[in-house]
């Protein structure tokens, strides 16, 4: 374990863009919250977020969720997660919805031939399109 530490703490975190939960307890006795707060901290995902969770089973409050320590709680911390990953999806799908419409506006606009003198017509195909 302590080898996946050293390999951590000797990684630039900062080149991290994918959407991160962290979930870390004030009271954990393997790390401390400061120490998870300042590790989370020049993470550069746009979708991060660090969440205090106390309810962990766990005599450590380590490991906030799994059948051996915290079996209790495993619900409570897999629904967090998930809702983490459901709101950063509905994020994207909606940033996307909003840039593909601009774009078939623009095109649209920039094909339609007024006043250009151009007779073309504007073609668009969405990136995820087979």
């Amino acid at each position: 374990m302590m080898g996946m530490v050293k390999l951590v703490e000797s990684k630039d975190l900062g080149d991290i863009k994918t959407p991160l939960p962290d979930i870390a307890s004030h009271q954990d006795q393997g790390v401390g919250f400061d120490a998870t707060r300042k590790a989370f901290s020049p993470l550069e995902s746009r979708a991060k977020k660090l969440v205090s969770y106390e309810k962990a089973l766990d005599p450590f409050q380590h490991i906030p969720a799994g059948d051996i320590l915290s079996l209790d709680t495993t619900r409570e911390v897999v629904d967090m997660i998930t809702g983490f990953i459901l709101e950063n999806i509905k994020m994207r799908i909606t940033f996307r919805i909003i840039v593909e419409t601009f774009l078939v506006g623009v095109l649209l606009k920039s094909g339609s031939g007024s006043g250009s003198g151009s007779n073309k017509k504007a073609e668009y195909r969405s990136p995820t399109a087979a």
